[in-house]
């Protein structure tokens, strides 16, 4: 009875024992399939691992992680490409310094305040930044913060993902300093040179050596003479070529040459400076020398595009730079555009100042007085030397003073001619009486003409001293006078003659009457006292070839119908006597009315006309 329990005790122990063994082997069994699995996934961690380390160490972008204190603890990826600098030899700097070292000093606040805000919770951001690489030259990078957790709630952990942004933001800062730089370039448009060395000016601020190549005026060769002047290695390629580079010039027969091509092309070329261009670029005699030169200069992108404005390609603007990226080539075309319409503009005002230096010499030298008149107040705006002369006054008093100022008292009525003339015909021509300074006056001519004076419509008012002329005339009328005088006298003499051979024969006649027939005496002296009037007559229509015009002693109203009689009957010896000797008959009809007398000047001073001397 008492040993039963004991064997009872015996099985089920026996029964734990062999469970427990069959647990242990399972157990072992599941701990043998851990070990698998774990050592699997171990396998294809390090390979994901290695993998994603791979990854990041050959791509574009850089990768740094920064700890709670904004430490970076971990760099990978693109570290020299970008900033020059090994992972190594960043974690080598001290771990306050890191990040500062990196991060441009005016961003590197702005960094950190991000980086807390991320492990904050904000989640991911991206901001812009510029880094300082190992050179010390800024780089500008997108960032992407992206939050990492070291436990389940404690994102204590950024990751920075860094790309390369240097060349999109410097493509982006060089066209909106070339948009600024071709207004500048516009403004300077003065001279030719002067828009040449607003462009040098513009692209040497932007970190660019620049060449402006122009083409001759007689299209054979680019002049290269305009370049950089702070550029060291033209400088020293100056020296070792011996030629001044006022003198570097480039035969457009070259048509192999870059810079030829892209003329002809007229498209925009991007090249990297080497041996082969160099060397095409140099004179024959120079080119051996292309490798020693190359070494002057850094490795350097060459940008070069032609300068087109209406229809004209004016040369080639060459932009150089170590780093000159080809997505800015469309901003320097845009630019060296223009740089052609400034050279364009420069050119046509160079033409127009020229023409105005050329008219003003012409206007200055001119011997007419030449007055430019505002249309609304008749005030001068402009006068030449030749119109203060003639008028007595100086430059600056002759300026505002008004035309009427000029004019005669007697002549103003010109004036309102001249305005209406202007008005509806664009022109105005008569003779006037001006003044001069000193009250006296003397006769002009005066024309005008509608012109533009500084793109408003004026009148140009061109004055002639006629003094001379209106002299001149005077002496050719007395000079004619004196020539009718000297005609007249000959056929005066042959009426005198008559006259005196009348007289003579008459008196003989009254001689032998006063013996054989006394009563034909009277008849006889009649006829001499009619001889002697008419021989009176004749002296006083000589007198009145000489009489002074304000003589008035012995005028007396007349009939012209009788003055024409009696001037045919002064001239017969010319038109009848004479004619009938050389057998030729001259009849003379006259049908005349019965005209108003006048008085005695106002028969020797009308004229044909109407007018009055």
């Amino acid at each position: 009875m008492d040993r039963m329990p004991d064997a009872d005790n015996s099985e089920a122990m026996q029964r734990l024992i062999r469970e427990l063994n069959d647990a242990n082997e399972q157990i072992r069994r599941l701990q043998r399939d851990l070990e698998r699995l774990v050592a699997a996934y171990t396998r294809e961690l390090a390979a994901s691992e290695a993998r994603y380390r791979s990854l990041v160490s050959n791509m574009q972008d850089v990768i740094l992680v920064l700890d709670a204190n904004g430490t970076v603890i971990h760099a990978d990826g693109n570290l020299i490409g970008v900033v020059g600098y090994t992972s190594e030899e960043l974690l080598s700097i001290a771990p306050c310094r890191r990040l500062h070292t990196l991060v441009h000093p005016d961003d590197a606040d702005r960094m950190q305040r991000i980086a807390a805000q991320t492990r904050a919770g904000t989640g991911t951001v991206r901001e812009s930044f510029c880094l300082r690489d190992k050179a010390g030259e800024c780089r500008w990078v997108e960032a992407t913060f992206i939050p990492l957790c070291s436990d389940e709630c404690s994102p204590d952990l950024v990751q920075l993902v860094l790309r390369d942004t240097s060349e999109r933001v410097q493509a982006e800062q060089i066209i909106a300093s070339l948009n600024s730089a071709a207004n500048t370039v516009q403004l300077a448009s003065r001279s030719p040179d002067e828009v040449v060395a607003a462009v040098i000016e513009q692209l040497e601020k932007l970190g660019l050596t620049s060449i402006v190549a122009l083409v001759d005026d007689q299209e054979q060769q680019l002049d290269l003479s305009r370049i950089s002047e702070n550029n060291q290695a033209i400088v020293s390629l100056e020296h070792l070529l011996g030629v001044p580079r006022d003198r570097w010039h480039l035969p457009l027969a070259r048509t192999q040459h870059p810079f030829v091509q892209a003329l002809t092309r007229r498209e925009t070329l991007c090249l990297t400076l080497n041996e082969r261009f160099v060397a095409r670029l140099l004179p024959e005699a120079h080119a051996p020398l292309a490798r020693v030169m190359l070494g002057l200069f850094r490795p350097t992108q060459i940008i070069m595009a032609p300068m087109m404005a209406d229809g004209q390609v004016f040369g080639l603007l060459i932009a150089l730079a170590e780093r000159l990226s080809p997505s800015i080539a469309s901003a320097i075309s845009t630019f060296a555009n223009q740089t052609a319409i400034a050279l364009l503009n420069a050119r046509l005002m160079s033409s127009l100042r020229e023409s105005e230096r050329q008219y003003r010499g012409i206007f200055e030298a001119a011997k007419n007085g030449f007055l430019v008149l505002d249309d609304k107040t008749g005030c001068i705006l402009e006068a030449n030397a030749a119109a203060c002369r003639m008028h007595g006054y100086e430059y600056r008093e002759m300026i505002g003073r008004e035309l009427s100022a000029l004019v005669d008292p007697g002549y103003q009525s010109r004036l309102e001619q001249l305005a209406q003339s202007i008005e509806q015909e664009g022109h105005f021509a008569a003779q006037s009486l001006h003044l001069r300074r000193d009250g006296v006056a003397f006769p002009v001519e005066i024309e005008t003409v509608r012109l533009s004076y500084r793109d408003t419509p004026h009148t140009l008012a061109v004055i002639s001293d006629i003094t001379e002329r209106v002299e001149a005339q005077e002496t050719m009328i007395r000079a004619e006078r004196l020539r009718t005088l000297g005609q007249m006298a000959g056929g005066i003499a042959h009426d005198f003659n008559n006259i005196l051979v009348g007289i003579r024969g008459y008196a003989d006649i009254a001689r032998l009457d006063l013996v054989e027939n006394p009563d034909m005496v009277a008849a006889d002296i009649d006829q001499i006292v009619a001889g002697a009037d008419d021989a009176a007559e004749a002296v006083r229509r000589l007198q009145s070839l000489y009489r002074q015009t304000n003589d008035t002693s012995d005028f007396s109203s007349v009939q012209l119908d009788d003055v024409v009689t009696q001037a045919l009957d002064l001239t017969r010896p010319r038109w009848k006597d004479q004619c009938q000797a050389q057998g030729i008959t001259v009849q003379i009809e006259t049908h005349l009315a019965a005209p108003p007398a006048i008085r005695g000047p106002e028969l020797r001073e009308a004229r044909p006309d109407g007018s009055r001397s």
